[in-house]
């Protein structure tokens, strides 16, 4: 994830840092920093879970992604996929989670 906003901070704000280990998702990112392998940006609704994740400084202004839930034009109305969509969107925004 050469162009995510996490990397690009980092090579902004620790120049010298040359990570050993690379991940491809988001949650591999998240797995590695709670296993004490390094540090790393995350959404807030993905280090909230973890009492043991510390931020370093919140929340980082550059660092803003979007967050995308596709659905098919034909099923977005139905009850099912719009209470899924509306319990992920309650998760990611409770507390904070996202502007």
């Amino acid at each position: 994830m050469p162009e995510h906003p996490g990397v690009t901070w980092r090579k902004r704000v620790l120049p010298n840092v040359k990570p050993a280990l690379q991940a491809n998702t988001m949650q591999m990112v998240a797995r590695m920093i709670e296993q004490g392998l390094g540090v790393g940006i995350l959404a807030l609704f993905h280090a909230r879970e973890n009492k043991d994740l510390v931020p370093l400084k919140l929340p980082l202004e550059d660092c803003n992604i979007d967050l995308w839930l596709l659905t098919h034009p034909e099923s977005r109305h139905l009850r099912r996929i719009a209470e899924v969509a509306a319990r992920i969107e309650a998760h990611v925004l409770r507390d904070g989670g996202l502007p």
